[in-house]
C-alpha cells in the first residue's frame, strides 16, 4: 500500500512552509493530492519527491509558474542543469537562518544596484522559501527597503534603481495579500498612507502581514483624504485602520488629516501607526489615541490581542 503524508510532514521533510506548500498546490495546481475518507488532504511519495524537485528548482532561480507542471522527471533533469543565478553549490552551503538572512539581503541589495529586476524577484522568491513568511518580511524586506531608502537619500543609488525595487517589492507583497486564506468571519482592517504620503512600501508590508494574521484587508494604497477612508471603514464595518507614513516628516495637512479622521469614525476603532516618518507626527497621533507601531512584531501582537477581544466582544 503507497504511503500518504499529511501537509505538516511533507513540510517538515522538505523545509517548505505550509503555506507556500498550499500555494504551490491551489494556485500552480503542482499536485493532486489524495482525499481521505474525512476529506483530509494527504500526499503521496511521488508528490514529496515533487515538492523536494520544485523546491530546488526554484532555489536555482527558475519561476515556480513555470515549473509546477513539469513531471518529476522532467523536475529531476532540470535542476541536475546549472542554475542562472546560483554560481556555484558553496552559495547555499551556509543555510543557519541568519546567515540566510544575511545573504539574502546582500545579494538583493547587489541585484537593485546591478538594476536586475528578474534576479531579485529570484532572491526573494528563495527567501521566501527557506524563510518562514514572517521573518522574510520582518528580516528580508523590511531592512532591504529600509537600505535602500538610505542609499537613494545619501546618493549612493539612482531613482530608478530605487523604483525597480519599490515596483518589484510592492507586487510581491501584493501577491502575499492576495493568495492569503481568510476566515468569512474575520475582521476588516483598512491600510492606507494618509494624504500627501506617497510612498507605499511601508503599507504593502503592513496589509501582507494583517492578511497573514487572518484579518480581512482593503487596501487603499498611498494618499488617501481622511473622508475617504472613513467611508470605506463603514463600508466594511472595519474594526481598525492602519496608516504608513513615510516621507515627507513635516507635512502640516495631516495634523489636520488626522483629527478628521477620528472625528469621523467610530471611537472604538483602533488606529495604527507606523513607519519611519510617524515620529514626526507623535504628538498628534497621541492626540487621536493612535497605537505606535515599531516593528511588525510590536503589530503583529496588537492584531493578535484586538482580534481576540472582537470574538468576546464584536
Amino acid at each position: 500500500m503507497e504511503a500518504h503524508y499529511p501537509i505538516k510532514a511533507i513540510s517538515l521533510t522538505t523545509g517548505l512552509s505550509q503555506h507556500v506548500i498550499r500555494v504551490w498546490e491551489k494556485r500552480y495546481k503542482a499536485v493532486e493530492p489524495v482525499r481521505t475518507v474525512t476529506n483530509r488532504r494527504v500526499y503521496t511519495e511521488r508528490d514529496l519527491a515533487k515538492f523536494q524537485l520544485l523546491k530546488k528548482a526554484t532555489e536555482a532561480g527558475h519561476s515556480i509558474g513555470q515549473v509546477a507542471c513539469l513531471s518529476v522527471e522532467q523536475l529531476k533533469k532540470l535542476v541536475s542543469e546549472p542554475s542562472p543565478f546560483l554560481n556555484t553549490t558553496e552559495d547555499m552551503l551556509e543555510r543557519t537562518p541568519e546567515k540566510l538572512i544575511a545573504n539574502y539581503l546582500q545579494a538583493a541589495i547587489a541585484a537593485v544596484k546591478d538594476m536586475n529586476g528578474n534576479k531579485l524577484t529570484v532572491i526573494l522568491k528563495q527567501a521566501d522559501i527557506n524563510l518562514s513568511r514572517m521573518t522574510f518580511m520582518e528580516q528580508v524586506i523590511v531592512p532591504m527597503m529600509i537600505k535602500i531608502g538610505e542609499m537613494w537619500r545619501g546618493g549612493s543609488l539612482k531613482v530608478a534603481e530605487e523604483h525597480i525595487a519599490s515596483a518589484i517589492v510592492c507586487s510581491y507583497l501584493g501577491d502575499f495579500r492576495d493568495i492569503q486564506p481568510t476566515d468569512p468571519n474575520a475582521p476588516n482592517i483598512i491600510v492606507a498612507t494618509p494624504s500627501g504620503h506617497l510612498h507605499e512600501i511601508g503599507a504593502k508590508i503592513v496589509a501582507a502581514t494583517a492578511a497573514a494574521e487572518g484579518w480581512h484587508v482593503t487596501y487603499l494604497g498611498p494618499n488617501v483624504p481622511a473622508d475617504d477612508i472613513a467611508a470605506v471603514v463603514y463600508k466594511h464595518h472595519s474594526k481598525a485602520v492602519a496608516l504608513s507614513f513615510a516621507y515627507p516628516h513635516d507635512d502640516p495637512r495631516v495634523h489636520g488629516e488626522l483629527k478628521k479622521l477620528k472625528n469621523l469614525i467610530p471611537k472604538t476603532l483602533a488606529i495604527f501607526a507606523g513607519g519611519s516618518g510617524a515620529n514626526s507626527y507623535a504628538q498628534t497621533l497621541d492626540d487621536i489615541d493612535a497605537i505606535h507601531l515599531n516593528n511588525m512584531l510590536n503589530f503583529r501582537h496588537y492584531l493578535q490581542i484586538y482580534q481576540k477581544h472582537l470574538i468576546f466582544n464584536p
